[in-house]
């Protein structure tokens, strides 16, 4: 068996195991799902990911967090100062825990 990822808009919508599919199968199942694709992917990944240029883009855990230049982790706008902060989304930034 072989994993398949289904991608909307740059986003998997959808992870389906197939037993060698033929590419007609492949675009039936594309067709009834109406996504942009449907591609077999070997790595770990998860429903609401990115996909863009066949390479995952993990989900932002913050917002204001930025892509690493490998598109492989989210990176926080300010370094964190100590192990005892916790990053704060409605200050944007690293906080000691109340």
């Amino acid at each position: 068996m072989s994993q398949y990822i289904y991608i909307k808009d740059n986003k998997v919508v959808n992870i389906a195991e197939f037993l060698e599919p033929s590419a007609a199968t492949l675009d039936l199942f594309k067709l009834t799902n109406q996504v942009d694709a449907i591609v077999e992917f070997e790595d770990y990944i998860n429903i609401g990911d990115g996909f863009v240029n066949g390479a995952r883009v993990p989900n932002r855990p913050f917002e204001g967090w930025v892509l690493s230049e490998d598109e492989s982790y989210y990176l926080p706008p300010t370094n964190k100062p100590s192990d005892d902060h916790v990053w704060s989304n409605e200050d944007e930034d690293w906080v000691l825990p109340a």
